[in-house]
């Protein structure tokens, strides 16, 4: 079943002016008054009350915190995040389908612009309540953006964080400058840029400073994994390194041996939050549990190291460690050094 199928129903039984409003951009009427932006300002709260009420019986309050569960909203409903929805709802072609004789071509451009599908779908959002109400509309949402809102739970994403992290072990802080604004305060995009020490960490854009600033901070090309050391994680006991070279690594061992092991310790030791993700019921099962003589370790450790000697995150450093550390209690730690 299409997640977009309770929104398209909510669509179709639009009024027909409600209907036009949506889908018509700014420029294409002389009056703003009939483009989507007020829409998209009323379905910007509706959306993020819909994900927030969605949200917050499900997740353990000991766990997840006002400032956790604000993260995980906001990339659920990012900028990135409304355009799939956007994509999936067919928006670039009801925009097409809508533009005046004059803007198809205008249209089209519109169509594959982040920020304008962000919008319409909000706009999507603020129509269907206003005609249908909040709870047939909070439903359409969620379930609209419910890949979305799985992603953000199994993945969730945070590099400015990430980087504070780092940087403050090393005495360092990050300095961040909106260095243009662009489109009407309604529809505005910043373009922010991220630097350290006065050396240039990276530029950005987003609806939003905060969004601007996570995308400053996006890592912007592959790093090489150099070494991965895990003590009492899953299937090993003891403390093991595994050093790899450059190019292509492969782990080689019959079924049972643990091969999986070796990438859920990398996407642990990421901070991966998911036990799921990690093929377990419970984050305490990737504590080796014993077996044959060997003892259950009371507690799991992975570390990973990268090469950064090209530069690729600015940092003056060659070399960027990573660890995770769990007890049974459940008790935990992350270093990034």
């Amino acid at each position: 079943m299409s997640t977009t199928l309770l929104l398209d129903k909510l669509l179709e039984e639009l009024p027909e002016g409600l209907a036009r409003q949506v889908f018509t951009h700014a420029s294409w009427s002389e009056r703003r008054s009939d483009s989507y932006a007020r829409l998209a300002f009323l379905g910007d709260s509706v959306l993020a009350l819909a994900v927030t009420t969605h949200l917050y019986p499900r997740l353990e309050a000991e766990r997840f915190g006002a400032g956790r569960l604000t993260k995980i909203r906001a990339q659920a409903v990012s900028g990135p995040s409304c355009r799939e929805v956007a994509e999936r709802l067919r928006v670039p072609e009801r925009l097409h389908a809508a533009a005046p004789a004059g803007e198809r071509e205008s249209a089209v451009a519109l169509g594959e612009t982040e920020r304008v599908l962000a919008s319409v779908i909000e706009a999507v959002i603020g129509a269907c309540y206003l005609h249908a109400g909040y709870e047939r509309t909070a439903e359409a949402v969620v379930q609209a953006f419910e890949p979305e809102i799985e992603h953000a739970l199994e993945h969730p994403v945070d590099f400015k964080s990430t980087l504070q992290e780092i940087l403050a072990q090393r005495g360092a802080t990050v300095t961040y400058r909106v260095t243009a604004e662009h489109g009407p305060p309604h529809e505005r995009t910043f373009e922010v840029t991220a630097s350290v020490d006065g050396r240039l960490l990276g530029s950005g854009a987003g609806r939003s400073k905060k969004h601007a600033e996570q995308d400053a901070c996006r890592p912007r090309g592959a790093m090489h994994l150099k070494s991965l050391t895990l003590k009492g994680f899953k299937s090993f006991p003891d403390r093991t390194r595994l050093d790899f070279g450059p190019g292509v690594s492969v782990v080689v061992g019959p079924n049972g041996s643990g091969k999986s092991n070796v990438t859920d310790a990398v996407l642990w030791a990421m901070g991966e939050q998911s036990p799921l993700a990690v093929r377990g019921q419970s984050m305490q099962d990737v504590i080796f549990g014993g077996g044959r003589g060997v003892q259950a370790r009371a507690s799991a450790e992975v570390e990973i190291v990268l090469d950064n000697s090209d530069g690729t995150v600015a940092l003056p450093v060659g070399e960027i460690s990573i660890a995770r550390h769990l007890d049974r209690s459940g008790r935990g730690a992350s270093r990034r050094s």
